[in-house]
């Protein structure tokens, strides 16, 4: 008897159980549906608005970037002791303010359309090779700079040695264009041998002599200049630019 009552107990407790996981289940997404759906709904509406106003504006200031980039390229001045296609401009200011405001991606839309404004309003005289050797060599500026300064920690000693580290890869970069691509283009752009060319830039800087000396004298010195003017401009406006507007922040920062 007494083990008779005990199996009914526990049938009356095994469906009490069965019960009250139903209800209990019932209950959870009667919440989930009307409580936190709509909760879920609100924050993925507000995220999502978020996202689209930094887009809107990242979109916007890279616009302008690339558009002060385009002006800047008229405004160039020539080196002493340089050849005379040797030139100096701060056009690549706005890709390294867009590249520590925005990131690589935005630093290299600047540059896209930076080239676009060029072709478009002035042309190009080397078939295009010129302007493909100019995108590729920012690339490897602006990669190697972003790699390191992130790396190490974005300080200023990262900003100094990503700074060397791209001047370093650019350079080379510019030293194999300007031997095989871009000296060989000219001169047969000019109607002249490449010792012709070489021989012109020697009554600039009589130390030339040849191909080697070209490259030593003249391509390492005037890419360590232009970088560095460049990179300092643009790293001094990115310091000045995130104090006067706080709430513009750095890439991956926001």
């Amino acid at each position: 008897m007494a083990l008779g009552f005990f199996n009914v107990e526990n049938v009356s407790v095994k469906f009490y159980s069965k019960d009250f996981s139903k209800s209990f289940s019932k209950g959870l997404v009667s919440l989930q549906k009307h409580a936190l759906g709509p909760m879920k709904a609100l924050i993925s509406k507000e995220v999502y608005v978020m996202k689209s106003k930094w887009s809107i504006q990242k979109l916007i200031y890279t616009g302008m970037l690339a558009a002060i980039a385009g002006a800047l390229m008229s405004l160039e001045f020539s080196v002493p002791m340089m050849p005379p296609f040797y030139k100096v401009d701060f056009s690549d200011v706005p890709s390294i303010m867009a590249l520590f405001l925005f990131g690589p991606a935005s630093a290299a839309w600047v540059e896209i359309i930076k080239i676009l404004i060029k072709l478009i309003t002035v042309g190009t005289n080397s078939m295009y090779v010129g302007e493909l050797s100019n995108l590729i060599g920012v690339a490897l500026f602006v990669i190697p700079l972003w790699i390191v300064y992130n790396k190490m920690g974005k300080s200023r000693k990262a900003a100094v040695t990503g700074l060397a580290v791209s001047i370093v890869v650019r350079t080379a970069f510019a030293c194999f264009c300007n031997a095989f691509i871009t000296l060989p283009l000219y001169a047969k752009a000019m109607g002249v041998s490449l010792d012709s060319v070489v021989s012109m830039v020697a009554s600039v800087n009589p130390a030339i002599t040849n191909l080697t000396t070209f490259i030593v004298m003249a391509t390492i010195p005037f890419n360590i200049l232009k970088l560095g003017l460049n990179y300092f401009m643009g790293y001094l406006l990115y310091n000045r630019l995130k104090a006067v507007y706080p709430a513009l922040k750095p890439a991956n920062q926001h």
